[in-house]
């Protein structure tokens, strides 16, 4: 089958920065608002073991339920600008230290930086190192991210991990970036739009 379209790029450093970024920001947004989830149940549960709150009367019950799960709505709305602000800044640089990193273990056992070329079928993406091929279906994109250097994409294929990967914008040379977002966003089923990281 046809490609419909195709990028290709070469893994320097900052390509991969703006690919780690997208995965980290995704990441650390993510275990905020678990981390807010848990920590608040945990607390609403201990309140409520040791002892009655709101003078044991219904009134007063359902006040203090009512402010508890308001001070946690609020709770998540800090923690959501929190990630999005001071912790985008922090994913920005452990993006820029992985990337340094990941690009010199592969240039170490290539000699060279890596050409990535991704070709969007209508059935599946192949995603082609030159030494190694994958390939998803569109019903296995989970979530499709977006900053302003890439789009990335999260699969769940099987029970193993998660898989990422992603693509610079630029790397699309044939066809507009916001063509390719619309093509996606009909073939993956599981997915509404992209998350802005």
């Amino acid at each position: 089958m046809e490609k419909k379209y195709s990028a290709k790029y070469e893994e320097t450093k900052e390509v991969l920065a703006a690919l780690c970024e997208i995965f980290h920001q995704d990441k650390f947004e993510l275990s905020i608002l678990i981390g807010i989830g848990a920590f608040g149940s945990l607390l609403l549960a201990l309140v409520l073991y040791s002892g009655d709150p709101g003078d044991g009367t219904p009134g007063g019950t359902a006040f203090f339920l009512l402010r508890y799960f308001g001070i946690w709505a609020a709770s998540f709305i800090v923690g959501d600008i929190f990630a999005r602000t001071i912790g985008k800044g922090m994913m920005k640089s452990t993006a820029y230290g992985d990337a340094v990193e990941l690009q010199r273990l592969r240039i170490r056992k290539r000699d060279k930086a890596l050409v990535v070329r991704v070709g969007f079928y209508e059935d599946r993406i192949v995603n082609d190192t030159g030494t190694k091929q994958a390939e998803y279906l569109y019903s296995d994109v989970k979530k499709l991210l977006e900053s302003d250097k890439a789009i990335g994409f999260l699969c769940d294929v099987g029970p193993g991990p998660k898989n990422f990967f992603g693509v610079p914008k630029d790397a699309f040379s044939d066809c507009d970036v916001e063509e390719v977002k619309r093509f996606l966003l009909e073939k993956c089923p599981k997915v509404k739009k992209f998350k802005k990281i």
